[in-house]
């Protein structure tokens, strides 16, 4: 669970973690199976409650954790959509594009190329073999 400290609803630390709370006030002794959240709330931390985030487009957007937003009532998990730079758009594409040679070029080593040796020993046909390679090319593009 995510945590907020917050003194008069104003944020002083986020995520804070019950360990934070700890090592922020050495002298004082906490339970040892963890602080309730009516504890907490007298040290100013609380529980921030989950909030879908927003749909995007994973190609050209980025999705945001912002500061929790308090409600009046709770502290609430807040998202921001901001586009990605044409840079790091191409960047993601000749990542993935490297994956995909890469896991087409396993899928030879692993698939295509026993049925090649197959076929060079007369134990498969060259259709079997190119059928494999037409299969990973289309696997992997």
């Amino acid at each position: 669970m995510l945590f907020v400290k917050a003194i008069n609803n104003v944020i002083a630390a986020y995520p804070y973690t019950q360990t934070d709370l700890i090592r922020d006030n050495p002298s004082t002794s906490f339970p040892v199976g963890g602080i309730s959240t009516a504890d907490l709330a007298e040290w100013n931390v609380f529980p921030v409650h989950f909030s879908n985030p927003p749909a995007f487009d994973h190609l050209t957007e980025r999705l945001v954790e912002l500061a929790p937003l308090y409600d009046g009532a709770s502290w609430v998990q807040q998202w921001a959509v901001e586009q990605k730079s044409q840079i790091e758009i191409d960047a993601e594409a000749a990542q993935q594009a490297e994956q995909q040679a890469e896991a087409r070029r396993q899928a030879y080593i692993a698939e295509s190329d026993p049925v090649f040796f197959k076929w060079q020993r007369g134990e498969a046909t060259q259709q079997e073999w190119l059928d494999k390679v037409a299969e990973i090319k289309t696997r992997y593009p």
